[in-house]
């Protein structure tokens, strides 16, 4: 009878409380599954949060790296109709100041923050990874190494692009010197 008792009133203070567990006491088995349990979830969810903000960034970043190819082909399609000894300097000039636009939009997309972090900068986010000193467009000055956040367990993402790796890959010359010589 005291044994019931003492289970009833239990049973009253798991839903008085609405917690099955209010001691160590009560259930240390059921304290450490809870505990593990608990962890679980919080890392869950802070993957949620981390590939939240990583599908934001990364949407940001495609819509820079698509108007960069899309700047890249009107550059090149400029440059295309500008050439042969058939052209009036009039036209060459219109190209050169077309071809002007062109670079300036592109450095534009390349200096992209997000959350005031620049996106092609790699690890060192908060300088702009290219500047413009008159009409001259500075080397890269962010940094080779890139950003990642994991997404889950076995799955990462990049966030923080190198920014050389897009202007000049493994080509002599950045896309802002080709672009100077054919404005020049």
């Amino acid at each position: 009878m005291e044994r019931s008792s003492e289970r009833l009133l239990d049973f009253q203070q798991q839903v008085h409380s609405g917690k099955r567990i209010n001691k160590p006491s009560d259930d240390p088995d059921g304290l450490a599954a809870a505990i593990s349990e608990r962890a679980e979830v919080s890392a869950v969810e802070q993957y949620t949060r981390t590939s939240d903000s990583a599908t934001s960034r990364l949407t940001v970043l495609d819509t820079a790296l698509s108007d960069i190819i899309d700047r890249l082909t009107l550059a090149q399609s400029t440059i295309v109709s500008a050439q042969g000894s058939q052209k009036a300097p009039a036209e060459r000039e219109a190209a050169a100041k077309t071809l002007e636009g062109i670079k300036q939009a592109i450095l534009s997309d390349l200096n992209t923050s997000f959350r005031g972090s620049h996106l092609f900068a790699g690890a060192d986010s908060i300088d702009p990874p290219f500047t413009m000193n008159g009409t001259v467009v500075s080397a890269y000055q962010g940094s080779a190494l890139e950003v990642t956040v994991d997404l889950d367990p076995t799955r990462t993402a990049i966030i923080g692009v190198n920014g050389a790796a897009i202007t000049q890959g493994d080509a002599a010359r950045d896309v802002f010197a080709v672009l100077d010589a054919a404005i020049a």
